[in-house]
Formats: structure tokens, C-alpha cells, sequence
């Protein structure tokens, strides 16, 4: 699961804002919830027979959701994504592995 705080609509409505109040800013969204594939699993019993049955067992038993980080949940499906993934890494490792750090003072002055 990949949380994201941006301005979403779904079928062409507002999903996580109201359009009838001030624009609000991104930090303070609902994450939108998105669907991250690296990591799936089933118990194998229960998705088969469901898969005989409907055709289809996605949504089969206990379904749960565990939040990722940013990098764990880059999805690669067109060339962009693979060209976007590749800059990621090569940054990661010109900058020798050091993380850029946020801080959080910066956040509250921002606030007021």
C-alpha cells in the first residue's frame, strides 16, 4: 500500500477534498490508499478453489494492507517508469548512500 497525499478524484469527482471549501494544502489530505504489487501472498487452499469457482481470487480470505516506503512501491510498467527507477538509483548511489534528512522544525515554521 502506498499512502499519498495528493488533491484525487475517481470518476471524476473529488475523492479527498471538497471543492465547496479553501483548496486544501497536501499535508493535510486523507492519504489516497494505491495498491503496491511487490509483495502478494495467498493461502493456496483457499485461492484455488475460489479461483475454480468465480474465476478470479484476488479478494479471497483475510485481506490485510501493509504501508511501504516511496521506493518500495515505484511500479515499473512503461519505459518512463524504468527511466525513473534507474535515476532514482544512480542518485542513491552518487550520494553514497547518505539520506537527505527532513526537518521537522522546517514543517512547524511552515505552520506558523
Amino acid at each position: 500500500m502506498k499512502n499519498e497525499q495528493v488533491h484525487a478524484n475517481f470518476a471524476g469527482l473529488p475523492l479527498n477534498y471538497r471543492t465547496d471549501e479553501l483548496f486544501a494544502q497536501t499535508q493535510d489530505l486523507v492519504p489516497v490508499e494505491l495498491f503496491v504489487y511487490s509483495v502478494m501472498m495467498w493461502r493456496t487452499a483457499p485461492f484455488l478453489a475460489a479461483y475454480a469457482e468465480q474465476g478470479h481470487a484476488f479478494f479471497v480470505g483475510k485481506v490485510g494492507f501493509y504501508p511501504v516506503d516511496k521506493l518500495s512501491a515505484i511500479i515499473i510498467k512503461r519505459e518512463e517508469d524504468l527511466r525513473l527507477a534507474e535515476l532514482v538509483i544512480k542518485t542513491m548511489k552518487q550520494a553514497g548512500g547518505a539520506p537527505l534528512r527532513y526537518d521537522p522544525l522546517a514543517e512547524e515554521a511552515r505552520r506558523g
